[in-house]
């Protein structure tokens, strides 16, 4: 098991007129994400910027860390502010790159970005992304933020791959989404995680995004094709049966009073379907 976990936290949030419902949701549900990820204790740093705007989202301070007295309180109330008048040409993956790039946003000689810590950003979008160019523009620049590109990670609540998803909202009016291109395969090309901006409750997703964020308690096998009653899993030496397998992400999920702690030794074996 890893250390404390260190990682830089980016949300970027589609910031058009369609978006209303979806912050509200976040914002009301940020207790689930913070809750759990603060589990694992970690030195975190986490702002807000849009699909429109590198620019970080809050009145006051741009981000915060693990010493602020309300991450739950500060998060609803700036993903509150943000509001639905911005482009409809959403462009999340190029507003990462640009904020990464501005010293006075994540730039490399900011405040807020540290060359030893993991970085994630996670974006929230009910619309592809049509960032200038497309997604594979962009990969260079972050394969070349950190000294391994295993530091770099990216998540996604957007809609559903490939055919997007039918979002049905608290009064019964549905919607057709279109999947969340750009966002899905980026997402992929980091080994993140995305989930479906269509669910009728994102608390157990926001629990999970936690888990992969601060990656403590979420082991991905490097292997497909799992055959999932053949999973045993070890630490120091001993069997444990304090977790799940997760097949959405191909990963053991060890139970939040059951994670193993730093230094402790993890050896998962399994058997693959059709060996």
């Amino acid at each position: 098991q890893e250390p404390v976990p260190v990682v830089d936290i980016i949300w970027v949030i589609d910031d058009s007129g369609s978006m209303s419902i979806f912050q509200s949701m976040l914002a009301q549900q940020m207790t689930d994400f913070m809750d759990q990820f603060l589990l694992s204790d970690p030195d975190f740093h986490m702002g807000f910027i849009t699909t429109s705007d590198h620019q970080w989202q809050s009145s006051g301070i741009g981000w915060i860390d693990q010493n602020h007295p309300d991450p739950v309180g500060w998060s609803s109330s700036t993903i509150g502010n943000i509001g639905v008048y911005g482009s409809g040409v959403e462009r999340g993956i190029e507003m990462a790159s640009l904020a990464l790039q501005d010293n006075s946003v994540a730039g490399p000689n900011s405040s807020f970005y540290r060359q030893n810590a993991n970085l994630a950003i996670i974006y929230l979008s009910d619309e592809p992304d049509y960032s200038v160019g497309s997604w594979q523009n962009y990969v260079w620049f972050f394969d070349n933020l950190k000294s391994s590109i295993d530091s770099v990670k990216m998540y996604g609540v957007i809609s559903d791959y490939p055919a997007g998803c039918e979002y049905i909202s608290p009064t019964g009016q549905s919607r057709q989404l279109q999947a969340g291109y750009g966002y899905y395969e980026i997402i992929n090309y980091y080994s993140g995680a995305w989930y479906s901006i269509c669910a009728p409750d994102w608390g157990i997703q926001l629990k999970d995004l936690a888990d992969q964020v601060s990656d403590t308690s979420v082991f991905q096998l490097s292997e497909n094709n799992i055959a999932e009653e053949s999973i045993e899993v070890y630490v120091n030496g001993q069997q444990s049966n304090d977790w799940i397998y997760d097949a959405s992400i191909n990963s053991v999920v060890f139970n939040s009073d059951s994670i193993p702690t730093e230094g402790q030794r993890i050896e998962i074996s399994y058997a693959i379907m059709g060996c």
